[in-house]
C-alpha cells in the first residue's frame, strides 16, 4: 500500500470466523524508522435461518421445500447441506431445496439441521408434518351359496389408491 498524506487503506477478506491478528508493517523511509503494529479483530460467523414449506403431505409423497438463509442479507445459501431427523435418528439429508420423504400416515415431528461452515453459523428448526393416509379399496370374495357347517373360503384383497398391495390385518 502506498501512503498518501500518511495514510493507506485497503480491503481484506477473511473467510474463517474467530479471532484474527491484523499486522501492519511500515518499512520506513529516509526520514522515519520502521514500525510494526498489530490489532485483533473478532470475525463472527453469519447467522442462518432454515425455512420450510410443506408442498405435499401424503403417505406416498411427502415433499418439503427447505432453504437455508443468510440472515445478514436474507439471501438463500445455495447447496447448504441439511440433515433431517425424526426421533433423533437421521432419516434424510440433502443440498437441494426440494426433498421427497417416504413417511407413513400420521403426525411426524422433524428436526431440520444445518451444521454451518467457516462462514455460517449452524441453525435448526422443528417441523410438524401431518401425513395423510392413502385411501384404500377392498374386494371381498365369497361364494354366493354354501351349506351349513361346511367350511367357506373367503378372500380379501386390499390396495391403496395407487393400486399397490396394502399391508396390515383384516378382521
Amino acid at each position: 500500500m502506498i501512503l498518501n498524506d500518511g495514510e493507506a487503506t485497503t480491503n481484506i477478506t477473511i473467510n474463517i470466523g474467530g479471532t484474527h491478528n491484523i499486522t501492519a508493517v511500515y518499512t520506513g523511509n529516509e526520514n522515519t524508522t520502521t514500525n510494526t503494529t498489530t490489532n485483533t479483530i473478532q470475525l463472527n460467523k453469519k447467522n442462518t435461518e432454515i425455512n420450510t414449506i410443506v408442498i405435499s403431505s401424503r403417505a406416498d409423497n411427502t415433499t418439503i421445500n427447505i432453504t437455508v438463509t443468510d440472515t445478514t442479507n436474507n439471501k438463500q445459501i445455495t447447496n447448504a447441506p441439511v440433515k433431517i431427523y425424526e426421533n433423533s435418528k437421521e432419516i434424510a439429508n440433502t443440498t437441494t431445496p426440494t426433498l421427497k420423504l417416504n413417511l407413513t400416515g400420521g403426525e411426524h415431528i422433524l428436526t431440520i439441521r444445518y451444521d454451518g461452515n467457516n462462514i455460517y453459523s449452524p441453525s435448526e428448526t422443528t417441523l410438524t408434518v401431518n401425513v395423510a393416509k392413502l385411501n384404500s379399496t377392498m374386494t371381498l370374495t365369497t361364494p354366493t351359496t354354501a351349506y351349513v357347517a361346511d367350511a367357506v373360503t373367503i378372500s380379501v384383497n386390499v390396495k391403496d389408491e395407487n393400486n399397490k398391495a396394502a399391508t396390515g390385518n383384516v378382521t
